[in-house]
């Protein structure tokens, strides 16, 4: 009786022995598990890292190439411009000091927008106007600035701030060559999801349903659906108007893509 009792006693034994050797052999697999997978989460948040490191730098890369291209656009225009005037009649009226002084302020104008610190809308607008100033007081117009304080929080980035303020620029060349007018207005709204930029004459217009070769507007229509703006005109003997809606909020871009779509297809 004894004899098949400690029998029972020794297989007891020996299953907890094996049943506490199982456990702590789960425990030691759990724990190198878990060791596994911290290093796996390491690894990706590393690889993670990298990625998004790699994707900020080609979005870098890439903004400056916009900013280049813009610059030999721009800058390289005007003195490409000036040096065939020349070529072409060399007692032709030119006022080289107010070219150069031109391609120093458009340079200018590209280093600001280029530097992270000074990318901001409200600088890059206000050394826009100091500019637009010159050019239509040497016009004899008269210019109306109807722009307030900026959201500090109002953010386009560098190519957005850019091309607003290139898009601004020739709207001006435009009145300046072709509207014959007194005054010029330049006004600049913002709420919570758009921002609206618009430049009024008070010239002699134009109809605005016909195809309009020479006045530039297809490039505007260009420049802001390239931003995800968009421009719409208006025209009449009592002036002009061209208004720039650009979406400040994520949730108001894919409109404004619609409303851009739209618009140059009725253009």
């Amino acid at each position: 009786h004894y004899g098949g009792l400690a029998f029972y006693l020794a297989i007891a034994h020996m299953l907890v022995v094996k049943y506490s050797e199982a456990n702590l052999a789960v425990e030691q697999l759990n724990l190198t598990l878990e060791d596994r997978l911290r290093a796996r989460e390491a690894e990706l948040r590393e690889n993670y890292a990298a990625i998004g490191k790699m994707e900020k730098t080609t979005a870098v890369l890439e903004e400056r190439g916009r900013i280049m291209r813009d610059l030999h656009d721009g800058l390289g225009a005007q003195l490409l411009s000036a040096i065939h005037k020349l070529r072409r009649d060399r007692s032709a009226s030119l006022n080289v000091e107010q070219v150069l002084q031109d391609c120093l302020a458009d340079m200018r104008l590209v280093i600001e927008v280029s530097e992270p610190d000074d990318a901001n809308l409200a600088s890059v607008i206000g050394s826009a106007r100091y500019q637009l100033e010159q050019r239509l007081a040497s016009a004899g117009l008269h210019l109306s600035w109807e722009i307030g304080d900026l959201p500090e929080e109002l953010d386009l980035g560098p190519t957005r701030t850019l091309q607003l303020v290139r898009i601004m620029q020739e709207a001006v060349s435009n009145v300046l060559k072709h509207a014959q007018a007194t005054v010029l207005r330049v006004k600049l709204d913002v709420d919570p999801e758009w921002l609206r930029l618009a430049i009024i004459d008070n010239g002699r217009g134009f109809d605005a349903t016909q195809p309009r070769n020479g006045h530039g507007l297809n490039n505007i229509q260009r420049r802001a659906a390239d931003i995800g703006g968009v421009a719409t005109l208006e025209s009449g003997p009592q002036g002009t108007q061209i208004e720039i809606k650009l979406a400040v909020s994520p949730r108001t871009e894919e409109q404004a893509r619609q409303e851009s779509v739209l618009a140059a297809g009725g253009s």
